[in-house]
């Protein structure tokens, strides 16, 4: 299948015109596996149970935004295109219509009514440029295509058309793609208080981690950068904005622009990846990742590990930083807390204030020592583990493996891993592809992961 770029659809309004001169018209758009034209689907009158083809929201945006290049291609003022998009809800650039949601397919009704509405300005229009050299090629309106139709037929074709294309839209109502979804995130981060998904701040870690590698990437126009966990490449365009490619499946590739300078996009991956912006940016090409200071961030990192691992197993000191936190806390909406929910609440916020920062940096650090080795999940799911105040996990051989990644030490097969799972058990272990998150949650951590703490306080 042919690599198709979404945003850069040629279709001519012929194209489109064909494939709303039906009967009834029932249906929408759909792109053709070669990008080049697109197909009625959906369109079952009688057997509707078949009107069951799904058409995502960046393929529906694509094609409507090809539909109104089609009638800039014709001459059509800007005006009047702009009026188009804003009956097709696509009016603004991509990230605003997106975040807005609900993006409809394209029906072949709305391009018989938009084409009926402009047909007879473009063919003259045609008919101009041809100057009697041949004959123009004209539009075909509703009044050609359905001559001799009463108008009470028409009606009853509409009404059975509009029923039809209601009950298809809810049986085919699709999100946006996990890529998309994950860099508007992103982009937007922080929004209303809503957390940010793992693989979502894992996307973020990367980029960091590239840039960290290669601090002259995206320097230049046209310089561009892969992040293939996330489907993603990054793009440095000629206004100094970062575009984004993003893998769709299925051969198709979505842009996005993100809006920001390859500074800004650097600042906002950090905050969503939880790391300190300790790197300036001059203009200037900044000399990060050099072996000493890898080597002594990562002799920091551990003495913040094991700082913390002795604070959690000390219960009296461990105890009195909740206890203070659970002090602080306020009720939200006049509703009252329990002692046990000011401790659980606490324990939460402990978290995010103690083990959240060097957890990111961990994973981080274990990403660049390794790139994406699954052994790196179960380091920092076993960090989890001790902070939660696991028994099972030996922190101080935990300590040691993390040492061992960090600084290349090679392994040793003969040893068993902290837990007495090998971890990383020498050049032939098995890689941990099956973390089973369902028995790491439930071990020790009842603390209620999945409360919304916000409906509850105040943010204190």
């Amino acid at each position: 299948m042919p690599i198709v770029n979404l945003d850069k659809l040629k279709i001519s309004l012929d194209k489109f015109n064909e494939v709303a001169d039906g009967t009834y018209n029932i249906g929408q758009l759909k792109l053709s596996d070669d990008g080049k034209s697109v197909y009625r689907t959906n369109n079952h009158k009688t057997w509707k149970i078949f009107n069951n083809t799904k058409i995502s929201p960046e393929e529906s945006l694509a094609i409507k935004q090809a539909f109104c290049n089609a009638f800039s291609n014709e001459g059509l003022a800007s005006d009047k295109i702009d009026f188009i998009k804003r009956e097709l809800g696509i009016y603004g650039s991509k990230l605003e219509v997106l975040k807005a949601g609900d993006i409809k397919p394209l029906s072949a009704s709305e391009v018989r009514k938009f084409i009926d509405l402009y047909a007879r300005e473009i063919n003259a229009k045609r008919s101009s440029a041809a100057k009697g050299t041949e004959a123009a090629k004209l539009l075909k309106t509703s009044d050609d295509i359905y001559r001799g139709v009463s108008k009470g037929e028409m009606q009853d074709r509409a009404t059975t058309r509009e029923k039809v294309n209601a009950a298809t839209l809810d049986k085919i109502k699709t999100g946006a793609d996990w890529s998309v979804n994950s860099l508007m995130d992103i982009l937007e981060y922080p929004k209303n208080g809503e957390t940010i998904d793992e693989e979502t701040k894992g996307t973020a870690l990367e980029f960091c981690l590239a840039v960290r590698q290669n601090p002259s990437v995206l320097t230049r126009a046209n310089n561009s950068i892969e992040l293939p966990d996330a489907f993603i490449k990054l793009k440095l365009q000629c206004d100094n904005k970062i575009s984004a490619d993003i893998g769709l499946g299925g051969g198709r590739v979505f842009t996005l622009d993100t809006g920001l300078t390859r500074s800004e996009l650097l600042a906002q991956m950090r905050k969503v990846a939880g790391l300190p912006d300790d790197v300036e940016e001059t203009g200037k090409e900044q000399k990060v990742g050099a072996k000493a200071d890898v080597k002594k961030r990562n002799e920091k990192l551990l003495d913040e590990l094991k700082a913390l691992f002795e604070l959690v197993q000390d219960s009296d000191a461990f105890n009195a930083q909740v206890s203070e936190i659970a002090s602080n806390l306020k009720p939200r909406n006049g509703l009252k807390l329990t002692e046990e929910d000011r401790l659980i609440h606490a324990k939460l916020k402990w978290r995010d204030k103690n083990m959240d920062p060097i957890v990111t940096k961990l994973s981080m650090a274990l990403t660049e020592a390794r790139r994406f080795d699954d052994r790196n999940v179960k380091l920092v799911n076993d960090v989890r583990e001790v902070c939660y105040g696991n028994k099972d996990v030996d922190a101080k051989k935990l300590l040691d493996d993390i040492s061992d990644v960090l600084f290349k030490k090679p392994a040793d097969p003969k040893k068993s891993a902290h837990a007495g799972k090998s971890a990383d058990a020498g050049k032939n272990a098995e890689p941990l592809k099956n973390v089973d998150d369902a028995k790491l949650k439930n071990q020790i951590d009842d603390l209620g992961e999945n409360l919304n703490i916000n409906a509850i306080l105040n943010g204190n």
